[in-house]
């Protein structure tokens, strides 16, 4: 069971179908490399052949499903997620939920990097999103410190 990062889910099974992206969520908030640094690649405008991802063993891209609709792919190797590494596809609005949640858990942790974390959340469109079926809702983003964590339950 891994239990760390930013991501709505504080703790999940690399079973699950949201680790790939917890996972990624964990380390692509790098405020080293600036916050918006490994957001690149799973927003538009997608540049071919533009990988988000790193240290430790993961990488997220654009692509296509089967039907031609955007989707995210999250791959983390085997050393990470042993025996096989894991990975898995999410529709966009998938994506703009869950780093706009990573992004208010970054901002209430770390309330300092306000200010960066709000460019970034206006440069994406991440104002208001929409929450996916089962999944707590996020106020519009205003400019403020929340005042909790948000963490959705799931097994």
């Amino acid at each position: 069971m891994i239990e760390w990062g930013f991501g709505s889910l504080n703790s999940f099974q690399n079973n699950h179908p949201d680790a790939p992206l917890m996972y990624a969520l964990g380390f692509a908030l790098d405020h080293n490399h600036g916050t918006d640094h490994f957001l690149r690649g799973i927003f538009p405008p997608f540049s071919v052949g533009l990988l988000g991802g790193g240290d430790p063993g993961w990488v997220w891209y654009h692509n296509f499903n089967s039907v031609g609709d955007d989707v995210i792919v999250v791959e983390v190797d085997s050393t990470m997620a042993p025996p096989d590494g894991i990975w898995n596809e999410y529709n966009m609005e998938k994506i703009r939920y869950e780093v706009r949640i990573a992004l208010d858990n970054f901002v209430y942790i770390s309330p300092f990097h306000l200010n960066e974390v709000d460019l970034v959340i206006r440069k994406y469109d991440l104002l208001s999103v929409v929450a996916p079926t089962g999944c707590l809702k996020v106020s519009d983003w205003i400019c403020e410190v929340p005042k909790k964590r948000i963490i959705n339950l799931s097994k």
